[in-house]
């Protein structure tokens, strides 16, 4: 899986130990328009399923929950490619709340769990999505520190569609 290196993605990959981001070849295409490809840590195999996968963790400073909720707040996304085929979502959501004594108005929260809905016809991959759970958010509302687990989930489904 080839990952966009958006600050933010780059940001929150490097938080796997076990993991090195190995930067692809650049294309003159890629570099007009701004893109930075690496090697990125999701282990996705062809007609390969997986329950859950720990991608990382780490305790999240507060400087590190500041930075992820202006991400947020600027609605950053990720971009990655597999077999050439693009893959995206947004990294996080901002909510309102009701007006209280707090003069926070807004609730953010960064997503931490991404399942990969993969289709294929035969030995061709067609499609690749991103869903993103939004029942699995870190709060970054205030600032302190945060314990942070990121997952996934793979899953791999034959398809008759004509392509």
């Amino acid at each position: 899986m080839h990952v966009g290196t958006l600050e933010i993605l780059c940001y929150l990959s490097s938080y796997a130990n076990h993991v090195k981001l190995e930067k692809t070849k650049e294309y003159l295409g890629d570099i007009l328009n701004g893109d930075r490809l690496v090697s990125g840590p999701y282990a996705l195999y062809i007609l390969v399923d997986k329950d859950l996968k720990i991608l990382c963790r780490k305790m999240l400073t507060k400087d590190e929950v500041t930075q992820f909720r202006r991400a947020v707040d600027k609605d950053y996304y990720f971009e990655m490619y597999y077999d050439e085929l693009p893959v995206w979502g947004i990294i996080g959501r901002v909510e309102n709340r009701e007006e209280t004594e707090d003069t926070n108005y807004y609730k953010y929260f960064l997503y931490k769990h991404i399942h990969f809905d993969n289709h294929y016809k035969m030995d061709r991959i067609i499609e690749i999505t991103a869903r993103l759970d939004p029942h699995s958010v870190l709060d970054l509302t205030k600032d302190r520190e945060v314990d942070a687990k990121f997952t996934y989930t793979i899953k791999w489904k034959g398809t008759y569609i004509l392509f």
